[in-house]
């Protein structure tokens, strides 16, 4: 087994408020929310609850084990570490997050990169993905998965 670099993100993804559930979550949003319009970005950013990161190897469009060894990946995203990037920002009254994150998938020894590559575009990597607290989007510029 080997691991390999992969990039995963997201653009512009609008948070979808009618879903959510938990109170608590609702308001820190509201709060993020008030911030940026005040254009304060940075403090938005620090009312927002944890973000947690999924990679759902189950969710490609082929069998996952072509290329990786093990199918699904959690963590919860960490603001500060250089291999998360998080931007949060207003479009008309939609909060929206744009997120990217680099993460180590486990793949067969031997694995060609560009092979792997090509393998994660073609079969739907971007959506087998998703980084959100306890909340859905309504929509976004879409993404993408590649190698690092």
């Amino acid at each position: 087994m080997a691991q390999v670099k992969i990039r995963w993100s997201i653009k512009r993804a609008s948070i979808n408020f009618d879903e959510i559930e938990d109170q608590e979550t609702k308001v820190a949003l509201e709060n993020a929310m008030s911030l940026c319009h005040e254009g304060q970005y940075e403090n938005a950013l620090r009312k927002l609850p944890t973000i947690n990161f999924e990679f759902d190897g189950n969710l490609l469009d082929v069998d996952y084990s072509e290329f990786l060894t093990k199918s699904i990946y959690s963590f919860d995203l960490d603001y500060h570490s250089s291999d998360t990037s998080i931007q949060i920002g207003m479009q008309e009254d939609n909060l929206f997050l744009s997120i990217a994150v680099n993460f180590a998938l486990d793949v067969h020894d031997g694995t060609d990169l560009e092979k792997l590559n090509e393998w994660l575009s073609e079969n739907a990597a971007w959506a087998a993905g998703n980084a959100a607290g306890m909340w859905s989007y309504s929509d976004d510029d879409g993404g993408e998965c590649c190698v690092c």
